[in-house]
């Protein structure tokens, strides 16, 4: 299963002061699913999409560990979350797809390597031990978000949905291991 974070939508779950600091949260966010990845308690890979002011506190591309990668929303997350989805289940990789994006597809709500496409996603390429971003499609994609609208889009485009309670269930208490 690959699983697509809607960022924003999980960090805004707890109210724990994220607002002062997006940046932060958002780098907070990738450090806990690292450590969750390494730990196991989640498997990859895990794609987690940034808007906003979050962009900054993180870069884009693949992470400090394999299974895990960072991508930037242009503008509108929900549609980046969707076009990543669609290119996922495509059986393409996000980083096959940024790749056909940069080269002169269709960049409007999809993917875009190194850059940022109007509406898209800047995806990363390759991590150490492998492809983070996609191949993984097995056990299909699931959308880790309590947004409404993006839930129903997503499961249009045929993913399951998670709630950000359920993945930050699988957060707690590594940080203590």
């Amino acid at each position: 299963m690959h699983l697509v974070v809607d960022a924003a939508n999980v960090v805004g779950s707890r109210p724990d002061g994220w607002w002062r600091d997006r940046a932060g949260a958002a780098a907070r966010l990738v450090d806990g699913l690292a450590a969750a990845l390494r730990a196991g308690a989640l498997d990859g890979p895990v794609t987690v999409v940034l808007e906003g002011a979050a962009r900054s506190g993180v870069s884009p591309g693949p992470a400090l560990v394999a299974g895990l990668t960072v991508a930037n929303a242009a503008r509108d997350g929900d549609s980046a979350i969707v076009a990543l989805v669609d290119a996922l289940l495509a059986g393409a990789s996000a980083a096959d797809t940024a790749g056909g994006a940069a080269a002169g597809g269709n960049t409007a709500g999809g993917v875009a390597a190194g850059g940022v496409a109007a509406g898209g996603v800047a995806a990363g390429g390759v991590a150490a031990g492998g492809n983070a971003a996609g191949g993984n499609t097995a056990g299909g994609v699931a959308v880790v978000s309590a947004d409404r609208a993006l839930g129903e889009r997503a499961r249009a485009a045929g993913a399951t949905t998670l709630s950000p309670s359920w993945l930050l269930g699988r957060l707690r208490g590594l940080s203590d291991r």
